[in-house]
């Protein structure tokens, strides 16, 4: 007689290899996906101010002192050691940003699969990895993508710590996020998401010892988030004491005076233009977290009270973009990765002979929440710039190594290596709109530093020096004083080049010409 066979199962070995291969493919996939084109496009004027400002550390300058950034420090200079381990290397630079995010999206890969298992961790890494704040976070040299990453191993920590109450993970998760923090100050909100679910704890709580528990909990996360938010902070108002008006003057000043309803409808409209981007993201983000808030009251509902944290925005005068927004995307992501998984589920229940189905619905909807964001990255993807080295060129030609270059966008200067003033290094819209620069102080530095050079964009794409509250001052004294020697294209903005030497090809200049006209020869 024979009997069946029966196949012995895999070893435990190989189950577990077969778990990793699936993230490891992802976050691999990613890396090739971030990095396309890497350096097509150099003309970013935010990147290029944060690029000329770590690399100003690298060369031993103190920022908020020597030069004036509303960088914080944890973002800062991890890119200045980097700077001066890759002889200012763009490539390291922006490859560093991507190794940072994947590793976020790698650890919001771990807490999912603790909370609540193998494929929605799965699923929401792929929501995460392509997200379109997440492609540009992971892309270009800016704070967010350290931000995402200290966030993400502070909630990695946190959930692996709080169900035990395990002292030594909740401390390191509150230091987490006091990196996060210092990395951007919007980091700061992951940390309060984190302080409403305990608040929603201590509500639940039954009980003085279980609420004691909480605050103690609590208390153990909030003591290293103020210690090392304190002694960054601290060290950098003593090494410079406009430390705090240079960062969180920079956001504060913007906007001032703006009415009260102004504010509010601004940020309704931020959250109105964030969901019609990418309304299938947002409602499976939505639905997952209606499924959170139905399950057991745990650690699992640690995403959800992430997103009461976007109502901060409502305290902001300044402008509003969903780059802002870029700490809620592995909360949304997390939350998207569970609602999907549930559908995936309920769908093999209901058609349990064809389980074919269930993954090629879940894949179309994967394909319909992820389609904006695949068509932004292509779009960004695609940007193409061949005027910075034509800069490199054109100023290196025309000055000398010491000499300081005065420009609308200091990562000019960082490209050709060239230093510019204390203030014009922190130049944007929003130093410039609110005052926090001025047109006269620009005026004493170009003074005092004999700059040979001064771009100034006042044509199209301008958007820096000339929203300068007295720019009419700046023009008008480089007028006088400069000549007027040739207008370039910068990526598709539009410089004005203020020489002390008149290099304007063929034409005279509006200098040259005024002091023509105003010699005895001249007889009209």
């Amino acid at each position: 007689m024979q009997r069946d066979v029966v196949p012995a199962p895999p070893p435990a070995r190989a189950l577990a290899i077969g778990r990793w291969l699936a993230p490891v493919a992802v976050l691999l996939l990613g890396l090739g996906y971030y990095t396309r084109h890497l350096l097509d496009w150099l003309a970013y004027d935010d990147e290029g101010g944060y690029l000329y400002a770590a690399w100003r550390i690298s060369l031993g300058e103190v920022p908020y002192r020597d030069f004036l950034t509303p960088q914080l420090p944890a973002f800062l200079y991890p890119g200045a050691l980097l700077l001066t381990l890759t002889d200012s290397s763009v490539l390291a630079a922006r490859l560093s940003m991507a190794v940072y995010t994947l590793a976020a999206c790698g650890l919001l890969f771990l807490t999912v699969r603790r909370l609540w298992g193998g494929r929605p961790a799965l699923l929401a890494l792929m929501l995460a990895v392509a997200q379109a704040e997440t492609f540009w976070a992971g892309r270009f040299f800016r704070p967010e993508a350290p931000m995402l990453l200290w966030a993400a191993l502070g909630l990695y920590l946190f959930v692996r710590g709080y169900p035990a109450r395990r002292s030594a993970l909740l401390a390191l998760s509150g230091a987490a996020f006091g990196l996060a923090m210092m990395s951007k100050l919007f980091g700061a909100l992951p940390m309060a998401g984190v302080a409403l679910f305990l608040g929603r704890d201590l509500v639940a709580a039954r009980g003085a010892s279980r609420r004691r528990d909480v605050v103690r909990a609590g208390l153990t996360m909030a003591i290293p988030f103020a210690l090392v938010v304190l002694a960054i902070g601290g060290a950098f108002t003593a090494l410079a004491p406009n430390f705090v008006a240079a960062v969180l003057g920079h956001h504060v000043r913007q906007g001032q005076g703006t009415p009260a309803m102004a504010v509010v409808g601004k940020t309704l409209a931020l959250y109105r233009d964030y969901a019609l981007a990418q309304p299938l993201y947002i409602a499976l983000a939505a639905a997952g977290a209606i499924l959170s808030l139905r399950g057991p009251a745990d650690a699992r509902g640690v995403f959800v009270w992430q997103l009461p944290t976007a109502l901060a925005f409502f305290a902001f005068t300044r402008d509003l973009q969903a780059r802002h927004l870029t700490y809620l995307v592995p909360a949304l992501a997390a939350l998207g990765g569970l609602a999907t998984d549930r559908l995936w589920s309920t769908i093999s229940q209901r058609i349990p002979r064809r389980p074919g189905l269930a993954s090629l619905a879940v894949a179309a909807v994967l394909a319909l929440a992820l389609w904006p964001h695949i068509a932004k990255n292509a779009l960004v993807a695609s940007w193409r710039d061949d005027t910075t080295s034509e800069w490199v060129a054109y100023i290196q030609a025309r000055t000398a190594p010491d000499d300081v270059v005065v420009s609308d966008y200091p990562g000019i200067n960082f490209y050709a290596q060239r230093r510019t003033t204390r203030l014009a290094a922190g130049i944007s819209e929003g130093a410039a709109s609110s005052g926090q620069i001025l047109g006269a102080d620009l005026i004493a530095e170009i003074e005092a530093s004999g700059a040979p050079i001064v771009l100034f964009n006042i044509a199209h794409g301008g958007h820096q020096f000339v929203n300068l509250r007295d720019h009419p001052a700046l023009r008008e004294y480089l007028l006088q004083h400069y000549y007027l020697s040739e207008r370039r294209d910068y990526d598709a903005r539009l410089i004005e080049v203020f020489s002390r030497q008149d290099y304007w090809p063929g034409a005279p200049s509006m200098r040259t010409w005024e002091t023509h006209c105003a010699s005895p020869a001249y007889s009209g």
